[in-house]
């Protein structure tokens, strides 16, 4: 992509993220932020959540793969068929069941959310 992709990239970009007040730069976001939000009627904060959403579980099954032999199980078994709203309902149902879990790191409320939603049976993780 050239630097006009970029410009271009960023510029879009920009609406959405303006909408999410509450979300600090560098990934440093807390579990209270995102699900705030997650549960905001405001499109541009509910596309940064489910965003964030996806990037994280995204990035969990790339480190997973990277991480673990093919005999260690996987952190979670994410059905092919979910859809991304499905994916941000289930990390907002664990939010609003541990409220006094949010205050830790945002990305670490995605993967304890999705881990337990979809735990892998032995068959999975070959």
């Amino acid at each position: 992509m050239g630097l006009w992709g970029i410009v271009l990239a960023a510029a879009l970009l920009t609406p959405l993220v303006g909408g999410a007040q509450e979300a600090p730069l560098l990934g440093l976001m807390n579990g209270n932020q995102l699900y705030n939000l997650c549960i905001s009627n405001d499109a541009a904060d509910s596309a940064v959540c489910l965003a964030y959403v996806m990037g994280a579980a995204d990035e969990f099954v790339v480190a997973d793969g990277a991480v673990h032999q093919s005999t260690s199980p996987a952190w979670a078994c994410i059905p092919r068929q979910a859809t991304a709203q499905q994916l941000k309902d289930t990390v907002v149902g664990y939010m609003s069941a541990h409220p006094s879990d949010r205050h830790g790191r945002a990305a670490a409320q995605v993967a304890i959310a999705l881990a337990e939603a979809y735990p892998c049976t032995r068959d999975q993780t070959k």
